[in-house]
């Protein structure tokens, strides 16, 4: 399975998101300063393109309102990993 990376470029230094390209894998910080979408296996295909570039568009646009003072909503899709993770903090909405 492939996983693909991006950075965002937070208040407390550059995030690294990882995805499999359906949902988000995980969120860690990270000394990179890039904003590229790689993956660890192969590139993206130009079927893939398209549900990748949107999960991580959701995942940037949920950071930024993050960010921002606000409190989003719409959580980005989650592995069942993450998603129980996450889950153990409660909602916020």
């Amino acid at each position: 399975m492939k996983t693909l990376t991006a950075i965002y470029s937070s208040p407390l230094g550059p995030i690294v998101i990882e995805s499999d390209g359906l949902a988000i894998k995980g969120l860690r910080f990270s000394k990179a300063e890039t904003t590229t979408i790689s993956t660890t296996q192969g590139e993206v295909t130009p079927n893939e393109t398209a549900a990748t570039i949107a999960i991580i568009a959701e995942t940037l646009q949920w950071l930024d309102d993050y960010f921002a003072g606000k409190r989003p909503c719409n959580m980005p899709r989650l592995t069942p990993k993450v998603r129980r993770f996450s889950n153990a903090f409660g909602r916020h909405c």
